[in-house]
């Protein structure tokens, strides 16, 4: 998160909250962390007035073009910013806003006419609750496909 430095250190504050369903593994400010499952518990940093450090708050994260929702670990509700980088090639796609939650990030942005994989860019990505069924279309040259079951699903921003 930034919030100290290895060479620093500093003074942080958090709170032990309920756990989650699924931690991200995401590469910030040098430190690599680890997908993992199901835990009981987790902990969120807390500013200067008490009150919790949402993901939103952040610097934008740097992803992959192959980075996908899944990797980001949100729960429905949440929000990150993440950055898109340049040259990225098309990748699968499925839904049009919402997408399925395995959809690639740097592609549905493109999909969406948020960014372009040339330039790459910053989008948020905010998670959605199990939609039953996604529809497809062709949008800025990139196509996304229909997908019938129930998924998590994000939307860009």
């Amino acid at each position: 998160m930034g919030l100290i430095t290895f060479g620093k250190g500093g003074t942080v504050t958090i709170e032990v909250t309920e756990g989650r369903q699924n931690y991200g593994g995401l590469l910030i400010n040098g430190v690599s962390s680890t997908s993992y499952g199901s835990w009981p518990l987790s902990f969120v940093f807390l500013d200067k007035n008490g009150r919790p450090i949402g993901t939103e708050a952040l610097e934008p994260i740097e992803i992959s073009y192959l980075s996908t929702a899944v990797d980001l670990g949100l729960e429905p509700g949440e929000k990150m910013r993440v950055r898109i980088p340049p040259n990225s090639p098309a990748q699968d796609v499925f839904g049009s806003d919402p997408y399925t939650f395995d959809s690639s990030i740097a592609s549905a942005a493109a999909h969406k006419g948020l960014i372009s994989l040339t330039q790459g860019g910053v989008v948020s990505v905010r998670m959605l609750e199990k939609r039953q069924a996604f529809i497809g279309n062709d949008r800025n040259d990139i196509y996304s496909y229909d997908y019938e079951g129930a998924l998590e699903a994000f939307t860009l921003e």
